[in-house]
């Protein structure tokens, strides 16, 4: 983080009350856990080095013309081997602070059961919701699990791994779930150029999940094909 003075007035308060919560976590631990506070952009820039290199980390602006300096304002946990990003709660208040920390200790911490975020299919309302009630319970048997609504362009921060089974996705929703990857967390998606409904006999028509362009970027590339045995439905149609 940059210093105080080198902050938006905005986030001069939340690094003072961040202070506190993080002192008050570090009383707890005893000496399992260590806080520093860090400027990236001290001494010979090593470290914002390797935050851009390591986590794809840049300095930041606020959108606004009153206040143009770019400033540095992340958290970062380390142990176990491990790095994640702590993101930064939409409410910054110091209640939210501790439970973004304390949330991504759990998911560095052996043993703790693992949290699934799910944006559910639209299958799970229409055809298909059986099957994906099967999945759910299943679930819901080995890990903690939510329904995730990523519209806001967020991911919980308590999530360990984000579920997206067959999406239909705008920009802001793929912002999130790329900005969860970038943070350390866990993201599977399932999709398809084609979507199969089974009724009676077998029917495909093209799908478009949003995440075309993005799986792109990733070095995926999904072609516009498809494996169909004739002999397993007599009767087929496609649109």
């Amino acid at each position: 983080m940059s210093p105080p003075q080198q902050l938006p007035d905005v986030l001069r308060p939340l690094r003072g009350d961040l202070q506190k919560v993080l002192k008050s976590l570090e009383e707890k631990a005893g000496d399992k856990l260590k806080v520093s506070f860090v400027d990236p952009e001290a001494g010979d820039g090593a470290v914002a080095t390797r935050l851009e290199e390591e986590f794809g980390l840049s300095p930041q602006r606020l959108l606004s013309l009153l206040d143009p300096q770019p400033f540095w304002f992340y958290m970062m946990l380390e142990g176990n081997g491990q790095t994640v990003q702590v993101p930064l709660p939409e409410t910054l208040d110091k209640a939210a602070l501790s439970r973004a920390v304390e949330a991504a200790v759990k998911r560095l911490a052996p043993g703790f059961m693992k949290t699934v975020a799910v944006v559910k299919p639209s299958a799970a309302t229409g055809r298909g919701g059986s099957s994906w009630r099967q999945l759910e319970q299943t679930l819901r048997e080995n890990v903690r699990l939510i329904d995730e609504d990523i519209t806001d362009g967020t991911v919980a921060s308590a999530a360990d791994l984000l579920l997206a089974p067959g999406p239909r996705l705008d920009r802001k929703q793929r912002f999130a779930i790329d900005q969860f990857l970038m943070q350390g967390g866990s993201v599977v998606a399932t999709t398809s150029p084609f979507d199969v409904q089974v009724t009676g006999s077998l029917g495909a028509s093209k799908h478009t999940s949003g995440l075309e362009e993005w799986l792109a970027h990733q070095g995926v590339d999904i072609a516009s094909t498809m494996v169909l045995d004739p002999r397993a439905a007599p009767r087929c149609r496609f649109r």
